[in-house]
């Protein structure tokens, strides 16, 4: 009796080896999987925020372009530039504040990442008085 014991005993710990191997295998496998997952994740997010002061920027400039090249400047037609940009640049929504008067192009509000530029135009509308002008341009959030 006592050597059946001692050969079940032994051939137990002989099959639980390839299962205990495949295990820390397994485990090493899901971890590095993760590292490598987290520190992808992170370089995105990264790339995503320059590509987000990117589409800021090219948004400023177009519309600094568009209020300089069309001095009588109606606001539906800054309407219709602002759509265009939102289009093009797959941006969630341009907010534009010209003085006293906003335009909103798309989606705005919480929940959104918000990029922040100011334009000074002075030769608009043949006035030489000083127009401030105000974009918000709103994304997904990150």
């Amino acid at each position: 009796m006592k050597s059946k014991i001692k050969e079940s005993l032994s051939r137990t710990s002989w099959s639980n080896l390839p299962v205990k191997i495949t295990v820390l295998v397994f485990w090493g496998l899901a971890l590095f999987g993760s590292a490598i997952a987290v520190w992808m994740l992170s370089d995105l997010e990264h790339k995503l925020a320059e590509s987000y002061e990117a589409n800021s920027d090219r948004v400023a400039y177009q519309l600094d372009k568009y209020l300089h090249n069309n001095p009588p400047y109606s606001f539906s037609g800054l309407q219709t530039e602002s759509d265009r940009l939102r289009k093009t640049l797959a941006l969630r929504g341009i907010e534009i504040g010209i003085d006293q008067w906003v335009l909103i192009s798309g989606e705005t509000g919480s929940g959104l990442s918000v990029r922040l530029r100011e334009l000074n135009i002075t030769d608009v509308n043949k006035s030489k008085t000083p127009h401030h002008v105000a974009i918000s341009i709103y994304f997904p959030s990150l």
